[in-house]
C-alpha cells in the first residue's frame, strides 16, 4: 500500500465514522450542535469547551466539531454560552 492509498483509506473511514455518529445520535433523539466556527481560531478552544461541557452538561458525545446532547436543555445552555 502506498501513502496515497493509506491517506485515502483513513479519510474514507473518518468520514464514514462521522456519518455513523450523526445518524446514530439523530436516531436516538439527541440534540446535535456544531461548535461555533469563531472558536476554531481560539487557542486551546476545544479543550476549554470540552471542560465546560463536562462540568455543566449531562450525557454528551463529541466528534468532528459537533456535540450530541441527550437533553435538549444542555444543548440550549451550550449555545447560549458559546454562540
Amino acid at each position: 500500500m502506498n501513502l496515497e492509498s493509506e491517506m485515502l483509506d483513513k479519510l474514507v473511514k473518518d468520514l464514514a465514522d462521522s456519518f455513523d455518529n450523526q445518524i446514530l445520535y439523530e436516531t436516538l433523539g439527541w440534540t446535535i450542535v456544531d461548535v461555533p466556527h469563531q472558536h476554531s481560531f481560539w487557542y486551546n478552544a476545544k479543550k476549554t469547551i470540552e471542560q465546560w461541557v463536562d462540568a455543566n452538561a449531562g450525557e454528551h458525545f463529541y466528534w468532528d466539531g459537533k456535540f450530541a446532547f441527550k437533553e435538549g436543555r444542555d444543548a440550549t445552555a451550550f449555545l447560549l454560552r458559546w454562540s
